[in-house]
């Protein structure tokens, strides 16, 4: 071979090599490339299944507490959250848009209409203090249809349908629904936090999951405040909770201490008579008399609701309302009652008379038996005890008319 031809192969096998090695290269690049877009895609699709299994803080608060789904009442209270839920949403777009600089004109986002403050409707029901918005008509309709389409025979009494003509009694043979659309509806109006959606249902036998004739009670309550997304639930024997969290029995026995009125927030509400003299002295009254007695603190919140359910959780010690004529209705009491009930609190009216003598297996004593509250009552108060519940009944009927 040639000097010249023995270069020539020398350079050939040389770039031989060096395209095999390159094509190495290539194929060990291509090679890393697809393991890692392997890895990665692996990761991603494991990420995203366990984000898309996980639920958000919100659905978490909202979901019903397994020893709730497992009462005879759990399809009742299915729906009720559901529709408390639809409810809440429809008001947190006005209350998001109050006193803000949001525009002048309803507009479009998405498939929701964006109401703005100054397109609220009102309704005057005979004073000017008590009124009722389109969104409370909105929302008792929207409650209203979804309970009839799954119990159509249920009967239902809701505020704005009631209007100021007479309640409709309970009835003897149904279960019977008690809805407010908005609790606090002047607090909705301004803006302010504490108002709420309430469901309430009533039955003469608890533990047959329907009615039967008899008196009915309240057995099942649903309380949604929508802006700070707490929800409450409470059936008859099951128990109370806050988002999905059992609220504490507030009864003295469970309780270090015991709280008397010197201790207590006290709650109460001045109601559409305080235009009346009479009224409103004997109201303030009453509310002077608590302070010269002394009191850590008296709230009026605007929301019989909420003042109800607080008491439950303790935020409030005592409420009580009726002195005057400003007494409240059965949308106001039943689903704050069950919450009541399941944490030890007490409600009672302000007669000092709520107990019958009941005959016990002896022929020589006699035992107190508590008579079941009377959602139609004009007055009543509630306490986290029964001995702060005496204490302040005592004095708040000195000052009462009614």
């Amino acid at each position: 071979m040639s000097a010249s031809s023995s270069s020539s192969f020398t350079h050939s096998v040389g770039a031989s090599r060096n395209a095999a090695s390159s094509s190495d290269a290539t194929l060990m690049i291509a090679a890393a490339a697809a393991a890692s877009f392997a890895a990665g895609a692996a990761f991603s699709y494991f990420y995203l299944s366990k984000k898309q299994k996980k639920k958000t803080p919100l659905q978490q608060h909202h979901e019903i507490p397994p020893a709730l789904r497992s009462c005879p009442w759990a399809p009742h209270l299915e729906l009720a959250v559901s529709l408390a839920l639809q409810a809440g949403a429809n008001m947190l777009p006005y209350m998001h848009a109050k006193g803000t600089t949001a525009a002048e004109h309803e507009e479009e986002e998405g498939d929701s209409l964006v109401l703005q403050p100054q397109l609220l409707q009102f309704e005057c029901k005979g004073q000017p203090e008590d009124f009722c918005t389109q969104i409370d008509v909105d929302n008792e309709r929207l409650i209203m249809q979804g309970i009839q389409q799954r119990f159509p025979q249920h009967c239902i009494i809701g505020e704005e349908t009631t209007g100021t003509g007479p309640i409709p009694p309970l009835s003897k043979t149904q279960p019977t629904w008690i809805i407010d659309p908005i609790d606090g509806t002047t607090n909705f109006a301004a803006g302010l936090p504490l108002t709420c959606v309430s469901i309430g249902l009533c039955c003469c036998n608890a533990q047959d999951g329907e009615g039967g004739e008899g008196q009915q009670e309240p057995v099942l309550g649903v309380v949604y405040v929508p802006v700070l997304d707490e929800l409450y639930l409470a059936v008859q024997g099951c128990g109370a909770y806050r988002n999905g969290v059992r609220l504490a029995s507030q009864s003295s026995s469970t309780n270090s201490v015991t709280t008397t009125l010197s201790n207590a927030v006290v709650g109460f509400e001045f109601g559409y008579v305080r235009r009346q003299p009479e009224a409103a002295a004997a109201m303030t009254k009453a509310c002077e008399r608590i302070l010269v007695h002394g009191c850590r603190a008296m709230r009026q919140l605007g929301s019989g609701v909420l003042d109800l359910v607080y008491v439950a959780c303790g935020k409030l010690h005592v409420v009580y309302a009726g002195l005057a004529g400003e007494g409240w209705k059965p949308w106001d009491l039943c689903a704050g009652a069950v919450i009541l009930q399941e944490t030890g609190c007490v409600l009672e009216t302000l007669d000092d008379d709520d107990e019958d003598d009941e005959p016990t297996t002896t022929t020589t004593s006699k035992k107190k038996k508590k008579k079941p509250f009377d959602l139609y009552t004009k007055h009543h108060i509630c306490a986290t005890n029964q001995s702060l519940l005496n204490e302040v009944r005592a004095i708040v009927q000195q000052d009462r008319l009614t």
